[in-house]
């Protein structure tokens, strides 16, 4: 059976303590509720972090059914790698926090990237850098390469599991076909 993974970047944000959407947020947030539509959504998680929340609670108005989704710290933002030639041009030492935050990647990959016995679809609300590194992880590629792939606000990355074969396929990265081109943003 196939297990189908849905990964929602958040819309563009405040940078202010808050972090809360801004209008232009609110909007991609809709729009990717519009396109979250095509799919028959099972199960629902999302970051514990305010701009995920905001986004997911958005996005699943859009949806033909509610849902009541699962906050989860391991879907937070965080930066799971670096490799060293940009940890020495940004200054970046703190290897402790790195690894905690590796730690956290690898246990979202863990958590979610199962395979299933029956045909499902899961939606994850998270941030650009977790998803970059859990697409690498599904494609078994050198995970520091998180920091060669780009993903816009309210990108939606698919992968599928397929139980049947064991196999892990990334069906599609940063696809922002929904949102029109002057309100794509990357921040």
């Amino acid at each position: 059976m196939i297990k189908t993974l849905i990964l929602l970047r958040h819309g563009q944000y405040t940078k202010q303590p808050t972090e809360r959407l801004t209008a232009l947020g609110r909007k991609q947030a809709q729009l990717a509720g519009k396109r979250l539509q095509e799919f028959n959504i099972n199960k629902v998680f999302v970051s514990t972090m305010p701009r995920a929340k905001e986004t997911s609670e958005i996005s699943l108005k859009k949806l033909k059914r509610s849902f009541k989704p699962e906050s989860c710290d391991f879907l937070r933002e965080c930066v799971p790698g670096f490799p060293k030639a940009l940890r020495k041009k940004y200054g970046f030492t703190n290897l402790k926090e790195l690894k905690k935050d590796k730690m956290q990647a690898d246990r979202a990959f863990k958590k979610y990237f199962t395979f299933s016995k029956t045909k499902r679809t899961e939606l994850l609300v998270c941030h650009g850098n977790i998803i970059r590194y859990l697409v690498c992880k599904s494609l078994g590629i050198d995970t520091d390469s998180w920091t060669k792939f780009d993903i816009k606000q309210c990108g939606i990355t698919i992968v599928e599991l397929n139980s049947k074969d064991n196999s892990i396929k990334v069906i599609g990265h940063n696809d922002v076909g929904h949102i029109p081109i002057e309100m794509q943003t990357f921040i």
